[in-house]
C-alpha cells in the first residue's frame, strides 16, 4: 500500500513540474538581457516602471520582450520586441477605448461590429516594418464569435480577424530565420 501511495505521490509530482514548464517564454534578469537590446530599450523608453524581461520564441525568430509601464504614455502596459542585436520590431501597448483617436471610435461605432460586445482596452502596434500605427478593437457577437478589428489611425478598418484566444499580437512580428 505504501509503494501504491508513493508512486501515486511521484506521479502527481512528476505531472506538476511539467505543467510548470514554459517551453517558449523564459523569464530573464535584466543582466542576462544583450546590452544592445537594453541600450536600445533605453534610447526608447525612459520614464518606465515594472519592468520585467523575458524570451520569446514566434515562428522562427527569438525575440527580447520588455513588458513594463509607460509613464511616458499615461502609465499603460505596454511590451516592447527586440532581437538579440538590438533591433526593435514591434512595442504594443494597451490602452482604454477612450483613448484611442476619435476617428477609429467614429468608425467603429459606425461598422457593423457596433453592436457586439467590446473590450474595454485597445492594443495600439506601432512596427519597424510597417511605419502606421494600427489599433486593434477586439469584440464578441452574440453568437460568441471573437473578432480582432485592426483599424489605422484614421478610422480605415485594415481587417477583421478571426481571434484564436491567445490574447497575443505575435502574428505581427516578422519571420527571422537564425
Amino acid at each position: 500500500m505504501k509503494l501504491k501511495m508513493y508512486f501515486a505521490l511521484l506521479a502527481m509530482g512528476m505531472i506538476g513540474l511539467q505543467s510548470c514548464s514554459n517551453d517558449d517564454d523564459d523569464d530573464l534578469p535584466s543582466s542576462k538581457v544583450p546590452e544592445a537590446v537594453r541600450n536600445a530599450f533605453d534610447n526608447s523608453f525612459s520614464n518606465t516602471a515594472n519592468l520585467s524581461w523575458e524570451t520569446k520564441t514566434v515562428s522562427k525568430g527569438q525575440y527580447y520582450k520588455a513588458e513594463f509601464n509607460n509613464k511616458s504614455d499615461n502609465g499603460y502596459k505596454t511590451e516592447a520586441w527586440y532581437t538579440a542585436d538590438g533591433t526593435w520590431y514591434m512595442t504594443e501597448t494597451e490602452m482604454p477605448y477612450n483613448a484611442i483617436p476619435q476617428a477609429v471610435k467614429t468608425s467603429f461605432e459606425s461598422s457593423e461590429y457596433a453592436s457586439w460586445k467590446r473590450d474595454n482596452e485597445v492594443d495600439r502596434i506601432e512596427r519597424n516594418a510597417v511605419k502606421e500605427i494600427i489599433y486593434i478593437i477586439e469584440v464578441e457577437s452574440p453568437q460568441d464569435v471573437d473578432m480582432d478589428l485592426h483599424y489605422s489611425a484614421d478610422g480605415i478598418l485594415v481587417k477583421a480577424v478571426n481571434d484564436d484566444g491567445d490574447g497575443d499580437n505575435e502574428s505581427l512580428l516578422p519571420e527571422i530565420i537564425i
